[in-house]
């Protein structure tokens, strides 16, 4: 390409193959432009990439569609527990009556047959101590002692049962107590869990960031290309882990504050249950009590009436009244049979008065 001046404007001489063209610059210009245009169009048509470049092209492209999935999944996981954070942080008083009536819906079968058992029997050894107070006592002694055995074997059944009950009331509030931290602990660990799947998938995804970056060197990326592409992933994978590690860890707070208020709630439920529990316990060891001093107290009336000397007819009395013993026709002192009467009334008494403290005084914690 040769220039040279004229009187009127520069020509330009572009020799080709051995001839020389005198042209205008402009003209110059874009004959030399589409010269190589043409020549490198004609040089990208008669290239021709080896296998080998071939297979690391794809392997980049592999690697990126790797990456693209990694990273949506990650964010997803990171939207779900968005999602969670959010409901999690508007609880209202109306949530914590829902589970609190939940929980205690599911208990309202608690022990239920081992309950009708339990009443069952106490009731049926009630009614056996009431037919023992209102039916006539026997007078002979032997027959008084297994009444009164009789009595104690069913009042320590209904104490036992009474007992039971109180037990099974006390199992059910702590089973009710357990459900409450089951449930805590599900949540916590649902928040837990959420946070970890969008960590694992962020590592992921900033693994397969490291694929990309080996798979586009291997294919002749230029440097500033690879490195910078490694270092948007990098960015953006901490800050996905960063966010799920902060509304993971924020949810988890939320939950603790929810289930406060719904233990405080169960609290106030299980007392109002033990209270009555317990005021319930204390009338049926009353009632017992009072049946056992019934069955008692007319067996004590009964040996005192057994005691007693009959009233009968007069006797016709032999012997002087100054000096010698009256006797009866059948020749035995009266006095006799005075003091053999006292004796067995004194005996009977003392012996269900016994029998009445030893079956009386063991109190049984209903508690």
């Amino acid at each position: 390409l040769h220039s040279f001046p004229t009187r009127r404007s520069p020509i330009l001489a572009i020799k080709l193959t051995g001839l020389k063209v005198l042209l205008p610059p402009r003209m110059a210009f874009r004959v030399l432009l589409l010269a190589i245009l043409a020549h490198l169009a004609g040089a990208q048509i008669t290239t021709t990439l080896s296998p080998e470049q071939k297979q690391k092209n794809a392997d980049l492209a592999a690697a990126v569609e790797s990456y693209e999935h990694a990273l949506k999944e990650a964010q997803n996981n990171l939207t779900e527990l968005q999602r969670w954070f959010n409901k999690t942080k508007v609880k209202t008083a109306d949530d914590v009556e829902e589970v609190v009536n939940e929980i205690q819906k599911n208990l309202q079968d608690f022990g239920k047959a081992d309950r009708g058992t339990l009443e069952a029997k106490y009731q049926s050894a009630v009614n056996k101590l009431s037919d023992l107070a209102s039916r006539k006592q026997p007078t002979n002694l032997d027959e008084m002692k297994s009444e009164l055995r009789t009595a104690k074997e069913a009042a320590d059944d209904a104490l036992q049962a009474s007992e039971d009950l109180a037990k099974l009331d006390k199992r059910k509030m702590k089973a009710m107590m357990k459900e409450y931290r089951t449930r805590r602990n599900e949540a916590k660990k649902a928040a837990r869990n959420m946070q970890k799947k969008v960590q694992r998938a962020a590592r992921e995804a900033f693994k397969v960031a490291r694929k990309v970056e080996s798979a586009g060197r291997k294919a002749g990326q230029k440097e500033h290309q690879w490195e910078g592409d490694y270092g948007r992933a990098e960015h953006v994978t901490e800050r996905l882990s960063g966010q799920g590690e902060h509304l993971g860890e924020g949810g988890e707070g939320h939950v603790e504050k929810f289930f406060e208020k719904v233990e405080d709630k169960l609290e106030d439920a299980r007392d109002q249950v033990e209270h009555e529990a317990k005021r319930k316990a204390e009338e049926r060891k009353n009632r017992v009590h009072e049946l056992e001093k019934e069955v008692t107290d007319a067996a004590e009336a009964a040996a005192r009436a057994a005691a007693a000397p009959p009233q009968s007819a007069p006797v016709m009395l032999t012997g002087t009244l100054r000096g010698k013993p009256m006797r009866s026709e059948d020749g035995l002192p009266d006095v006799f049979f005075l003091v053999a009467g006292l004796a067995l009334a004194g005996a009977t008494v003392a012996w269900v008065r016994g029998r009445q403290s030893s079956f009386a005084t063991p109190e049984l914690a209903l508690g």
